[in-house]
C-alpha cells in the first residue's frame, strides 16, 4: 500500500497487517528511485534482447515480446541498442556504487515502526 502525507510517502508491504514493514521517504527520493528502476529494467531489456538476437535467432520475436511483457515493456519493432550509460548492474566490481542509495544500498529510506 502507498501513502502519501505531504511531501512523504508511506510504502507498506501488507496494509492488512499491524506489523507490516514500512518505508517512508519523500516523493523526490521515491521518483529518483523508480526513475532508476526504469533506466535499469530499460537497459536489462536492451541487453536481453541483443542476448536473444545472437543466441536464439529462430525465436527473436516471440521470445523478445513474451520478455517485454514480462517486464511490462512495449515490445520494441526493433532490437534496441544499449545505452551510453550502463546500467547500474553491470558495474559491478568497478568499487563505485553511483546507485542514489549510496554504498550501504540505504540512502535515507527509514523502516517506520507501525502502531497497532
Amino acid at each position: 500500500m502507498a501513502e502519501r502525507f505531504g511531501d512523504t510517502v508511506r510504502l507498506t508491504v501488507n496494509g492488512e497487517q499491524s506489523d507490516s514493514p514500512v518505508i517512508e521517504l519523500s516523493v523526490t527520493e521515491l521518483r529518483t528511485l523508480l526513475d532508476a528502476a526504469e533506466r535499469d529494467l530499460t537497459g536489462f531489456f536492451a541487453l536481453a534482447t541483443g542476448w536473444i538476437a545472437q543466441h536464439l535467432p529462430g525465436h527473436r520475436a516471440p521470445v523478445t515480446a513474451a520478455l517485454a511483457r514480462a517486464l511490462g515493456l512495449a515490445a520494441p519493432t526493433a532490437t534496441p541498442q544499449p545505452r551510453a550509460t550502463e546500467p547500474r548492474f553491470a558495474r559491478q566490481g568497478t568499487g563505485r556504487d553511483r546507485s542514489p542509495l549510496g554504498e550501504s544500498g540505504q540512502g535515507s529510506v527509514r523502516p517506520v515502526p507501525v502502531s497497532p
